[in-house]
């Protein structure tokens, strides 16, 4: 059984659903919309299994929100700090998270730990180079003027 378990675990990804704008659902008109298309997207359920009605369900909500409702942009990070190693290993301590969720087993608790603080370890890094840098530039400025002598 837990050779199975590591079989899934190797092939874990994140899912990132889309976020929707749903301030805009707020609006008279954009509530017939979504009406509209949820009443075209779902199927007669007569005869269908549960599994196949769910599944019909889910799917007709899903793409009725698409059509209806715009889709909110990701935020993005605007700190001068964040790089893409960091996105990495954030993006590897959520997969860390999950395996040990799913396991709960002492060895991969402790691989999360040793994810979270590496994660720790890399954005305090980055932070204390840009405070370096923006320190050596503020150091550079006399009377307003930037001196090339330094």
């Amino acid at each position: 059984m837990l050779g199975d378990f590591k079989d899934h675990t190797e092939n874990l990804q994140v899912i990132e659903e889309p976020r929707y704008k749903l301030e805009s659902f707020r609006n008279e008109s954009t509530q017939n919309l979504y009406q509209r298309r949820l009443d075209e997207k779902l199927m007669d359920t007569e005869g269908l299994t549960f599994t196949e009605i769910y599944n019909n369900i889910v799917d007709s909500l899903k793409k009725a929100t698409q059509k209806a409702i715009e889709i909110q942009e990701a935020k993005r990070s605007n700190k001068i700090w964040w790089n893409e190693e960091i996105a990495g290993t954030i993006d590897m301590k959520k997969k860390k998270y999950l395996i040990w969720l799913h396991s709960n087993q002492d060895k991969h608790l402790q691989e999360n730990k040793a994810a979270k603080n590496e994660v720790r370890r890399l954005i305090k890094t980055e932070k204390n180079n840009a405070w370096d840098q923006y320190c050596q530039q503020i150091e550079t400025l006399i009377g307003g003027k930037r001196c090339s002598e330094v």
